[in-house]
């Protein structure tokens, strides 16, 4: 089962970020832009039937980390509720999709649910 909930538009758009400045013969300043992928936060939610390890979700952790940048995503954190089964996972990704791909290519655990969320202070 894997449900998106909760996805709206988030940050996930484009925008252009200077990439070099130079100056024309006339002496003016032109500056050139890269498009840039505004990347938004999610957090994702594993169940795991009959329980789940630290040290387990560690090694899959590591292996999102290892193929996140192909993907243009940044695994930030986790968070493991081992006698249940849970798993949380909060990441930077240009959209779920790309998110859950990295898991699903390091590991084949792919989250059940997936948030779009604002961090708060």
């Amino acid at each position: 089962m894997s449900a998106y909930k909760g996805l709206g538009s988030g940050r996930h758009n484009s925008a252009l970020a200077p990439l070099s400045g130079a100056t024309a013969e006339d002496g003016t300043t032109v500056t050139t832009f890269k498009e840039e992928q505004i990347m938004a936060l999610y957090m994702d939610v594993h169940t795991i039937d009959g329980g789940v390890t630290v040290d387990d979700v560690a090694k899959a952790h590591a292996g999102d980390l290892a193929i996140q940048d192909s993907h243009g995503v940044k695994y930030l954190r986790y968070w493991v509720d081992e006698s249940n089964g849970k798993i949380f996972c909060l990441v930077d990704a240009p959209d779920a999709d790309a998110a859950n791909t990295v898991h699903r290519e390091a590991h084949g655990l792919v989250a059940d649910e997936i948030y779009s969320v604002t961090e708060g202070a």
